[in-house]
This record gives C-alpha cells, structure tokens and sequence, in this order.
C-alpha cells in the first residue's frame, strides 16, 4: 500500500521538473528518480494523467521482451518497411534504428524496476494492414489491468477514464476481457465471467465510487503513479507553467507557476535544464544528470 501523499509541500529547489503528468511525462518523472534525483511533476488540471488516462494504453514495439523466443515471423525489414509506409517523407533512419533498439530496453527497465507491466498483443494487427511489412500481431504491447486499491487515498487524483468509453463507468480491457463481454450472450463462460465482472463493480461503486479494476490508459497512468511515489517524486496539481527564466550560470532554470492558491502571484521551482528524450536515455543507462523535462 501506499503511504506517500500527493499533496505534500512543494520543494523549491530540485534537480527534474516534469510539467505535465501525462504517460511520457511520469515515465521521465519514475526514469529520473530512480537515477537518484530530486523530481517534481507540475499538473495544470487537479487530475493526473492527461490524455494518457482516456487512452487504450498501448504501445507500438516490435521485438519486445514479451515476443522472445515466440514465432512471430517478424524481422527487422519488415518493421522497416512498415515504418517507411507509414511515414512517407519524415522517416529518418538513424532516429528508428534508435528506436527499434532501445524501446524494447524501456520495457525491460520499467518491468524490472517499477509497478508497470504490460501484456502482449500476440494478436493485435497492426493499424495499417493493408502496407508493406504490417503485421497481424506481436508489435504492440498494453499496460496490464491494475488493482486501485494499491493507490488508496491517492486514487481520487486520478483522471476517470471518458464515460462514453466505459460500460457505466467501468472500463473494459481490448483482447480477452472485451470478447467476453461481446459473446456474453452467445456463451455460457463468457456469461459468467462477464457476470462477475459486473457483480464486483456494483461493489467497488458502492464502497469507492468508481472501479477498483483498471485497464487500458487508466491502468498505464495508475501503475506509473505507484511507481512514482515508491521512489519519492513530488507533485503539485492546479499548477500552469508561466515562465522559465535562465539564471546567470546558464545552467539552472527557474519555472513559475499559477495556481488558484497564489492569484496575482507566482510559486517557483528551481532546476537544471536538459531536453527528455536525451535525458531519458542517460537514466535508463544509470547516468546521474541534473535536468529538467518539458
């Protein structure tokens, strides 16, 4: 269970500030920290997640550690001409060879040292069928359902997912648990476990108010922010970023915010300036670096 709050003080001095708390943005948070480093996530809503918490929560890898020692029948010319299919003109070699290697290594970091775990989609095509090189699964990845209650009173900062995208308010997973529930009246298995399914979110609507099973981007989101917290990161919601200002070392950045608690004035927060994606290479490989994330 967790113990640290989310609305602790805010530090004024740290090394990261990640401002937004989206996916990518709690994944650079969790990378940063676990390097060694002081960090603080600034939320301009009073939700976490982002876009990331409405979303499927999936993730487009081929020769994740998930699809090791499968027969996927994928190689490397193929995910390249798919890319070059898909991408026309902006294909750039040298930055999707990087990431065709180190991807898989990003899967593998945060499955060994975080709260995140995916599930293969073994049998999730590809979004472009019909261009050379697609295929029918295996290149894709999704966060596995998670049990809110590992976030006790931290849950009620998590952005719902959209209601029109749920059954009542309760997600259902893409793979297996949403063919049960289209074949819930076509068989018998699929009956009952859809059954139960709903049977368990009238209780966790009566006890909580919202379902303590979490899938898709819900599910990615959840599982990033118990990472988050297990390794320290601070966090400060209503907050909207109005300024960077350099100081005279040309090294350290200064970020103002407003929030609703300080109109007319602003909080600030000092840190070192790096851009993500190079950063985020260095502290999946250990590098302890001061930066802040955009």
């Amino acid at each position: 269970m967790m113990v640290t709050a989310l609305n602790s003080p805010m530090p004024q001095e740290v090394d990261v500030i990640v401002i937004g708390s989206g996916a990518s943005g709690l994944a650079a948070a969790v990378t940063a920290a676990h390097a060694g480093l002081k960090v603080l996530v600034a939320e301009k809503t009073n939700v976490l997640g982002g876009t990331s918490a409405y979303s499927g929560g999936w993730l487009w890898i081929p020769f994740a550690p998930h699809a090791q020692g499968q027969n996927t029948g994928d190689n490397e010319a193929d995910v390249t001409a798919y890319l070059q299919a898909v991408l026309g003109e902006r294909y750039q070699k040298d930055m999707l060879s990087h990431y065709l290697v180190e991807a898989p290594k990003m899967l593998a970091f945060f499955e060994q040292h975080t709260a995140v775990k995916f599930l293969p989609g073994n049998a999730v095509p590809d979004f472009f069928g019909e261009l050379s090189g697609a295929k029918n699964g295996w290149r894709s990845v999704v966060a596995a359902p998670y049990d809110a209650r590992q976030l006790g009173q931290n849950l009620a900062w998590l952005r719902r997912p959209i209601y029109e995208t749920t059954l009542w308010g309760m997600g259902i997973a893409s793979g297996v648990d949403m063919k049960h529930f289209l074949n819930s009246f076509r068989s018998v298995k699929s009956f009952y476990y859809v059954g139960k399914r709903l049977g368990q979110y009238g209780q966790d609507w009566l006890r909580h108010g919202r379902s303590q099973q979490l899938v898709n981007g819900n599910a990615l989101v959840a599982r990033l922010l118990e990472s988050a917290l297990r390794v320290n990161v601070r966090f400060l919601r209503n907050a909207q970023a109005c300024a960077i200002e350099a100081l005279q070392d040309g090294l350290s950045q200064t970020v103002r915010f407003q929030t609703p608690q300080h109109k007319g004035k602003s909080l600030f927060a000092l840190a070192k300036l790096w851009c993500w994606p190079q950063v985020a290479l260095r502290m999946i490989r250990r590098a302890k670096r001061n930066c802040l994330s955009m």
